[in-house]
């Protein structure tokens, strides 16, 4: 499980991802996470990303390039991770926030882009099947 093409990622996500560290990411993988629900309306979490440039690497490969990522989670997501592997719930948060990140930065350098950049949010998170508090 990770951010890969093979594993249902969109090329977008790593594309944003890649312009953000400045190599070419294919892959990455959830190296620690912590999940706490206090003091945040359902949770939040916090993950550190191992970042590859080739994709699927072997599991014991040491990664040069982290990228650390979070963000608040509705309590929805909470109780989806009490019912499933919380990864399978995380990768989807981390693809919905790296988008987000990328967003703000459209909106900061151009304000009338706004609606069309939350509504580009909104169709992806229906895609990715999650309820996010982070909007525009």
């Amino acid at each position: 499980m990770a951010l890969s093409i093979t594993d249902g990622t969109r090329q977008t996500t790593l594309n944003i991802l890649s312009e953000m560290v400045g190599i070419p990411v294919s892959y990455a993988r959830i190296f620690a996470r912590w999940v706490t629900r206090d003091n945040h309306p359902g949770g939040s979490f916090t993950a550190t990303m191992s970042l590859y440039v080739e994709d699927n690497p072997p599991p014991d490969k040491i990664a040069p390039l982290h990228y650390e990522i979070g963000c608040t989670l509705p309590s929805t997501a909470i109780i989806a991770m009490a019912e499933t592997d919380d990864r399978a719930i995380l990768y989807r948060h981390v693809e919905y926030a790296i988008h987000f990140q990328a967003a703000q930065r459209v909106v900061a350098e151009d304000e009338s882009m706004k609606v069309e950049q939350q509504q580009a949010l909104d169709e992806l998170a229906d895609a990715l099947g999650l309820e996010s508090i982070l909007t525009l």
